[in-house]
């Protein structure tokens, strides 16, 4: 077959293949793609059904900053999550669901793997200060023992305190940390050991 034109805009191949190279279609795109595609200066991206090009510098943008929350509804901001899933945002929703959704199912890996569990600890921004993340990450986990009170769990503090129910075989505490002055005391060692 003939080789297939692959420069648009700013893409450039960096090895000439024809079309008997390509080992697959996507026919709703009308796109065909060869596992010997290789370009120098980036890599392709399927966004909205358009394939676009994007630079390999972005790459690093699009895991590190672009993914996760951001990349499911437009918010890296927990606060801002909850706020767009509370005026009915669908992806916020959803990205509330996976979010939670992947730390229970850690709890449950991780009751698996110790045959036992003791307590489970909220602690740093979205930890310490969102109660419906808490809640939401100790739903339906009652047969593991993980029972959390929605009126403990509710009461905004600054101390360590139990939110799990009375009953609750886990011990479900909020810890709050001071990050930055745990990271300015461990500076302050390194510093007088080097000094």
């Amino acid at each position: 077959g003939a080789d297939l034109p692959l420069i648009y805009g700013s893409w450039r191949k960096t090895e000439a293949f024809s079309s008997a190279d390509f080992s697959s279609t996507n026919k709703s795109l009308g796109i065909k793609i060869s596992p010997k595609a290789r370009f120098k200066d980036g890599y392709l991206s399927l966004n909205g059904g358009k394939v676009e090009f994007k630079r390999n510098f972005d790459i690093d943008t699009l895991l590190n900053k672009d993914s996760g929350l951001k990349g499911m509804c437009g918010a890296n901001d927990m606060r801002e999550v909850i706020e767009k899933k509370n005026a009915a945002d669908e992806q916020a929703k959803i990205a509330l669901e996976v979010y939670t959704y992947r730390i229970k199912k850690y709890i449950g890996a991780y009751f698996a793997a110790l045959e036992n569990l003791d307590g489970i600890v909220f602690t740093a921004g979205i930890g310490e200060n969102s109660a419906e993340i808490r809640e939401l990450c100790c739903r339906g986990l009652n047969k593991l023992g993980i029972e959390i009170d929605l009126e403990r769990n509710s009461k905004p503090g600054k101390e360590i305190r139990e939110i799990s129910s009375p009953g609750s075989e886990v011990k479900i505490l909020v810890i709050p940390t001071n990050e930055e002055l745990k990271i300015a005391q461990e500076t302050r060692k390194v510093i007088e050991a080097e000094s």
